[in-house]
């Protein structure tokens, strides 16, 4: 062997032409993909790592046969690619621990199906794999695949599948799935359709005999299930209907497991029993008809971010900046406010004898009975309506919860009725904290009323004396309360039976800091107040502008949001603040408020039975809410004691003042021992159950 230059060659083709010599097998290796290397070490090095390479590439490429090829067509053609013992093999290793395709059918059945998706075009493919999604698509507890955050139950002929399992059968990448899984609830342009290469009059005329079907079942929906959306103009929510999905089966069958419809959507129905429109189109009208008609689950959290946003999308030049602005002035009011709230907390949790902090809200009202494993949008005009109360306090890290049914509305004698027994432990107090959302049962002059007349009583708090009340900016209320809220909501739908209200009770207390009780009976604050408000301080109160709330004994005092003083948004003088919504204070106590009769006995005696609901009824009057003559009694009959509002040389503040400092949100709490058994925060007390600390 000699060398040539850099080429390496043998005695044969020394004398030879460079190129002539590249076919001689002596003097280059040959790869199967054709590439040529040389003799030497280096070229050895490079033949070795291009082997390598080569093998990666080829390594996921499915096998092709001869027998599959025309003679016409010498490469291979789109059904040829597949390999039914490649798909086998990779479902055997790659499916789940079931192994759920390979378990419940043959491979002949699966090869069938296989080999009829990949005869589809990637359009008709991607439309058949979006209709099935949207079909599948469920809650979080009903789900057995997560695909881009969200829930699918996947399934094939009636069985569960994984997803692998699931791509193999569409024979769609796990990319281009998630692309379909994204374009479900895009604001992409849906295309129509696929019009016939030929116009044919007769098939224009069946597609715009559909699109005036769609456009006619919307516009009755329109007018006879949505209400209007509070804040956004022009905007309806069909609040009856959970998903679009939901409003495609009505309008395909004329009823829902959820809707029984009427007889307009089943007429509907019946035209569109021998050529449904597919849902994409379905959704593309609703889109170009309806675009500010929505579902339950669309409705947007905040009003106002979702009014800037259309406003955005269509202003131009200064006016699109100066509506960010407004956006983002908006957002940080809204996080000023949640740092307030996280201020009490702290407050609470650094002087737990002095300051109390507590979260007030309502969540989702739940169904009785309940038989089996639901879902959250599932409800019934013939179950009991149970209405459940929260609160968050943040002292003693506690949840309770006031269960009670429709007979009451929420409303704010429900509110101060949670209130009332908890505040009578608060007397010796000198500030207390309380943080609302923005809804219209927690933020009116009932409320303000009630506070205004404990601070009445010379011995309701010690010292500053001031009550904060707190409310978050409306679509900004998710708090910690809500985050406890989703605790309840899951041991609800994970309970396979829960009949009467005290079984409901018993599932909440069964949560380690929880704990539940039936809120019965209400108390009439409204109709004790209402006599009694001011109604020039009512009428230029401005209460829905208003969110942070201070009540002294001499009055009220606000902010907009969080400003460095109080009372300076009041552009207007005829409101001087403090000022006090009662124009005296009433005496005695409120009454009982009457409940309101059952509408539907006869169906909820048929869905309980008669036994059940009368046993339902008892546990339902049989709550535990007293005034235990208290504050009339209680407080009225101690030695008085004057305090002034602000002090001098307080031990953690010196006046009023609710800003939020971040290194009052950075302080260090004080650590506080407690007994694990009776929570006692004294330290080497005796407990009978756990003995000294």
């Amino acid at each position: 062997m000699s060398k040539h230059g850099r080429v390496p060659t043998c005695d044969k083709c020394f004398n030879k032409d460079p190129i002539a010599r590249i076919e001689c097998d002596e003097c280059f290796r040959k790869c199967v993909c054709g590439r040529k290397f040389g003799r030497n070490k280096n070229e050895a090095k490079r033949f070795e790592n291009h082997l390598k390479q080569y093998k990666k590439r080829s390594a996921g490429k499915r096998s092709y046969t001869s027998e599959v090829r025309d003679d016409s067509n010498p490469r291979p053609t789109k059904i040829s690619k597949h390999s039914l013992t490649d798909t086998i093999d990779k479902l055997k290793n790659s499916c789940c621990i079931n192994r759920c395709l390979t378990r419940y059918w043959p491979v002949d059945e699966l090869d069938k199906t296989i080999t009829q998706m990949l005869g589809l075009s990637e359009k008709q493919k991607s439309k058949n794999i979006k209709s099935t999604l949207i079909q599948c698509k469920v809650e979080k507890l009903e789900s057995n695949a997560v695909i881009k955050n969200q829930h699918f139950q996947l399934k094939w002929k009636g069985k569960s599948v994984c997803v692998h399992a699931f791509r193999t059968i569409m024979t769609v990448s796990h990319g281009k799935l998630c692309n379909i899984v994204d374009s479900l609830d895009s604001n992409e342009e849906e295309e129509e359709e696929e019009d016939p290469v030929t116009e044919d009059d007769t098939l224009s005329t069946e597609k715009e005999t559909k699109k005036n079907l769609i456009v006619e079942f919307l516009n009755h929906l329109k007018d006879n299930y949505a209400e209007p959306v509070v804040g956004i103009n022009g905007a309806f929510q069909l609040t009856q209907l959970y998903d679009k999905a939901m409003v495609y089966e009505l309008f395909l069958y004329g009823t829902t497991s959820h809707d029984p419809g009427d007889g307009f959507t089943k007429k509907i129905a019946e035209q569109n029993f021998k050529d449904p429109p597919s849902s994409s189109y379905f959704c593309h009208l609703w889109k170009k008809y309806f675009p500010l008609l929505i579902t339950e689950s669309e409705r947007p959290q905040c009003t106002d971010c979702c009014e800037f946003d259309r406003k955005i999308g269509n202003a131009i030049g200064q006016q699109k900046i100066d509506l960010k602005i407004q956006k983002n002035i908006h957002l940080v009011h809204q996080r000023a406010m949640k740092n307030v709230s996280e201020l009490a907390k702290q407050r609470a949790s650094c002087y737990p004898s002095i300051v109390s902090s507590v979260v007030i809200d309502n969540m989702k009202s739940k169904y009785l009975p309940k038989y089996r494993r639901e879902t959250t949008t599932d409800w019934s005009k013939t179950r009991l309506l149970l209405h459940i109360g929260g609160m968050y306090d943040d002292n003693s890290d506690e949840k309770t919860y006031y269960l009670y049914s429709n007979e009451f509305s929420e409303s704010a004698n429900t509110i101060i009725t949670q209130l009332h027994l908890y505040l009578k432990n608060l007397i010796n107090y000198e500030e207390i904290w309380i943080t609302f959302d923005n809804h219209s049962t927690q933020k009116n002059y009932i409320i303000l009323a009630y506070f205004e007349w404990l601070l009445s009583f010379p011995n309701f708090l010690k010292n500053q004396r001031a009550i904060h009340l707190v409310y978050l900016v409306a679509g900004h209320t998710h708090n910690r309360l809500d985050r406890a809220n989703s605790i309840v909501s899951k041991k609800y739908f994970s309970k396979t039976v829960i009949e009467t209200p005290d079984s409901m009770v018993s599932s909440i207390n069964e949560i380690k800091r929880f704990r539940a009780t039936i809120q019965y009976p209400m108390w009439d604050f409204s109709s004790f107040f209402k006599p009694f408000l001011n109604k020039y301080v009512k009428q230029n109160f401005q209460i829905k502008k208003v969110h942070h709330i201070m009540l002294t004994p001499e009055g009220m005092s606000t902010k907009a949001f969080n400003e460095e003083e109080w009372s300076l948004w009041r552009t207007n003088n005829r409101i001087k603040e403090p000022v006090k919504i009662l124009n005296s204070i009433p005496q005695g106590v409120p009454v009982k408020q009457q409940p309101k009769p059952f509408t539907q006995v006869e169906e909820l005696s048929t869905t309980f039975g008669v036994d059940l609901w009368k046993q339902v009824t008892t546990q339902l009057h049989q709550g535990t809410v007293t005034f235990d003559n208290w504050p009339d009694t209680c407080l009225a009959n101690e030695p008085v004691e004057s305090n002034p509002i602000v002090q001098e040389n307080n031990s953690f503040v010196t006046e009023i003042d609710v800003q939020v400092q971040p290194s009052m949100l950075n302080e260090e709490p004080q650590r506080q021992y407690k007994c694990k058994v009776c929570r006692q925060p004294k330290k080497g007390h005796i407990c009978p159950g756990n003995g000294v600390i």
